[in-house]
């Protein structure tokens, strides 16, 4: 999958009303269509597939600028914002950047690719501060959460945490979900998994 990824200990992405108004500016069927011809599946914005046994299944988001300018201004940006978007000219990724680049404009964001080849991406990965990166596929749904979004012992960043996002009650419900082997148990946990991410995850 790609995940469109932004660091949580950055200005502005510190505010979860930012995350969530670049979020809202996903028209996720549009940006299928450009990228993938259509053949895909639609993510939330919890980094869990359709495929994954104990996959929650929820509304994909819906495509809202005016509700992402509201969310801007009530976070102190009425005039919106300039970021910088870093991704690789990779497989879909460069059409995926175009795409969002064009639908969040009229969200209040206005986007700058910074598209370099893979190496370029991969050297500074888990340093930009707005990113597109693909992950590659795990079989669990509860395998890639605590690799990248987890904090260690002290609640520093694990190394692979690129968005810098350390959530205890997060991480608190993944490990109860590593516990439990019923797939309908660990699917009402993986409901509230993936709530805090689309409501808070970056």
């Amino acid at each position: 999958t790609t995940v469109m990824r932004m660091r949580a200990d950055l200005e502005p992405w510190t505010d979860p009303r930012v995350r969530n108004a670049l979020k809202m500016c996903q028209d996720r069927e549009k940006m299928m269509e450009l990228s993938y011809y259509g053949q895909g599946d639609l993510a939330l914005d919890a980094h869990i597939a359709p495929i994954h046994p104990a996959y929650c299944e929820k509304p994909i988001p819906k495509y809202d600028p005016e509700g992402a300018r509201a969310l801007l201004a009530e976070a102190g940006y009425p005039d919106g914002l300039k970021v910088t978007l870093a991704t690789k000219n990779d497989l879909e990724e460069p059409e995926l950047a175009q795409a969002l680049k064009e639908l969040a404009a009229p969200g209040g964001f206005d986007i700058t690719l910074d598209i370099t080849d893979p190496s370029g991406y991969w050297d500074r990965w888990t340093e930009v501060d707005l990113g597109m990166t693909s992950w590659t596929h795990r079989s669990l749904d509860t395998m890639v959460l605590p690799l990248g979004y987890f904090g260690d012992a002290d609640g520093k960043p694990v190394e692979w945490n690129e968005t810098r996002w350390v959530d205890q009650e997060f991480q608190d419900l993944v490990r109860e979900a590593e516990r439990t082997l019923d797939v309908e148990a660990r699917r009402a946990i993986m409901c509230k998994v993936e709530d805090i991410m689309m409501e808070r995850g970056p």
